[in-house]
């Protein structure tokens, strides 16, 4: 029973650090994403391009969240 146990809070930690891990990643696209609007859009006249570019990386980031959740 003990052994069981055991096993049970090893999964359990290593559940949480691989979700954990996929969270990190998927924070690391976002912020590249984004950093990569801001450098392709820059001028205030992009200003529609760069919001457009910003709320594809946040869906992306959510959809990237969800699957770490799979």
């Amino acid at each position: 029973m003990a052994r069981g146990l055991i096993f049970v809070i090893y999964l359990a930690a290593v559940t949480t650090f691989v979700w954990a891990s996929c969270i990190s990643d998927c924070d690391q696209k976002f912020d590249s994403a984004v950093a990569e609007c801001k450098l392709q859009f820059d001028k205030p006249e992009d200003a529609q391009n760069l919001q457009k570019c910003i709320g594809s990386a946040e869906e992306e980031h959510q959809s990237c969240i969800e699957r770490c959740s799979h």
